[in-house]
């Protein structure tokens, strides 16, 4: 209770700096400057991000259709951007075991989903530095992914063998392989690739600052302390990377508002439906 509470202040708190920091005039400007079909070309990017997602988990959890996946994805993201201090997690578990989908299987899932995005971030970002920079050691870290993706499969040996986790060391040691890890690799870069030309769409910039803005604030929504539907957080996971790059911080924050409230908009616009469809499931 304590966490949703300090959740809250943030959020608010964030707000109420956001709007007295940056006139009210150039918020204006930053939403109703965009014509309609960036904002439809971005929602497009962001839909096709969301399906590479459900394939993704579809090919991780055997068994469920594109549909289910999608719905299950849809839902969790939807959750998780609305509710504070990382509890939309929980809703992962809550429609994985409504689709009939094993705890072992939702478990592994949900963490192998989390370090693919993490790899693919990390990738994304040494790609768009090289294609800026043209560093051949730039291309040399790109192709050390490929002796990770390879070793990846023996992961299970690090779980020890008790109690439930003996389950799950079993679980890991049977579905996963190389050409897995090679297929959930690919998936999640196109996923996350796909999120980023959304995003880029509505802010344009320098691709590798933009990129970078974009990656913290992904990274932001890993926080502990996840603020209420994310405010303040995000901006300031999106606005780091400029600090440290020399630009300000005051420059940055409509563009982090702008690009938050797209995501929190198109994830309840595929969310909400999906949460209305999995609970009319019979």
């Amino acid at each position: 209770m304590k966490r949703w509470i300090l959740a809250l202040l943030l959020s608010f708190s964030f707000l109420f700096l956001f709007f007295k920091l940056v006139p009210l005039e150039q918020v204006k400007v930053k939403f109703t400057s965009l014509p309609s079909y960036t904002i439809l070309l971005a929602f497009f990017f962001y839909t096709m991000s969301q399906i590479a997602r459900a394939l993704r988990w579809q090919v991780v959890i055997k068994g469920l259709t594109l549909k289910d996946a999608f719905l299950l994805n849809s839902a969790n993201i939807f959750f998780n951007n609305l509710l504070p201090a990382r509890t939309g997690e929980l809703s992962w578990f809550y429609y994985a075991n409504k689709l009939k989908v094993r705890f072992s299987a939702s478990l592994w899932s949900f963490f192998l989903g989390r370090f693919f995005d993490l790899v693919a971030l990390v990738f994304l970002a040494f790609l768009s530095a090289f294609f800026v920079n043209r560093d051949l050691w730039l291309l040399f870290i790109l192709l050390s992914f490929l002796p990770l993706l390879f070793s990846f499969r023996y992961v299970y040996l690090l779980l020890p063998s008790w109690g439930r986790l003996k389950d799950l060391k079993d679980y890991v040691k049977r579905s996963l392989d190389t050409h897995l890890s090679m297929k959930l690799f690919s998936l999640s870069t196109l996923s996350m690739l796909f999120k980023f030309l959304g995003v880029y769409s509505l802010v344009g910039g320098d691709l590798f600052k933009t990129f970078l803005g974009f990656s913290g604030g992904e990274l932001s929504s890993v926080l502990p302390i996840h603020s209420f539907m994310g405010y303040g957080t995000y901006e300031l996971g999106f606005s780091l990377p400029y600090k440290i790059m020399g630009e300000s911080v005051l420059q940055t924050l409509p563009s982090a508002f702008l690009v938050h409230n797209f995501l929190l908009i198109s994830s309840f616009m595929l969310g909400l439906p999906s949460v209305l469809l999995m609970h009319l499931r019979k």
